[in-house]
């Protein structure tokens, strides 16, 4: 697969990048939200490169037509060997930020983002009430939801209580098994939960 790495194509990546990064690093789980403005500030750099690029081509132009080969035009010609080998490489990482760009949009990450975001607002699952879950109670349901996401479909049927790892301070009826991906996605949100709740605990100097 080529990628188009033509300035107006590094634009519009670059914005879409930035945008996303801007958008959903507010909802993701800490931590991952290092991540999204790592992808602004690759795009930022990848605009840089591409102005740099441009404007070497327009000196290089210039030189050609103004004075024969000389000293300064070699030097041009040196220089824009470097950037267009600096601009293969941008090209190889527009290709992988496109990929990581569709995946963000429509993949598991988001999903499981979505679901902390529901289970804050719907639910009532705040960051103040997750911290009152100081046994792990936290992990403990995202471990049987994971776990029950990799069992036969005969036992899934059958999985109506929650297994004996179950917090033991939740109610049963809280169980309740959608299917497989939903579970992970669950458990996902669960465990990101169960990060930002240890985080918070340790700048506080708590357990």
């Amino acid at each position: 697969m080529t990628s188009d790495t033509s300035t107006d194509a590094v634009v519009k990546l670059s914005k879409e990048i930035s945008a996303l990064a801007s958008r959903e690093a507010q909802t993701m789980p800490t931590g991952w939200q290092d991540a999204y403005w790592l992808y602004a500030k690759t795009a930022d750099a990848m605009l840089a490169l591409a102005a740099e690029r441009d404007a070497l081509r327009a000196k290089l132009d210039e030189a050609r037509n103004q004075a024969p080969m000389n000293v300064m035009t070699s030097k041009l010609f040196a220089d824009l060997n470097i950037l267009l080998a600096q601009h293969a490489e941008m090209g190889a990482r527009v290709q992988m930020l496109e990929a990581e760009n569709a995946a963000l949009r429509g993949g598991g990450i988001s999903d499981i983002a979505g679901e902390r975001k529901r289970q804050i607002e719907a639910e009532g699952w705040t960051p103040e009430h997750d911290d009152e879950h100081t046994g792990g109670e936290l992990a403990k349901a995202a471990g049987c939801y994971a776990w029950a996401a990799a069992q036969s479909d005969g036992l899934r049927e059958i999985l109506v209580t929650p297994p004996p790892t179950w917090p033991e301070e939740w109610a049963a009826d809280w169980w309740k098994l959608k299917d497989r991906r939903s579970d992970l996605v669950r458990a996902g949100a669960l465990i990101a939960a169960e990060i930002e709740r240890l985080d918070r605990a340790a700048s506080k100097g708590r357990p």
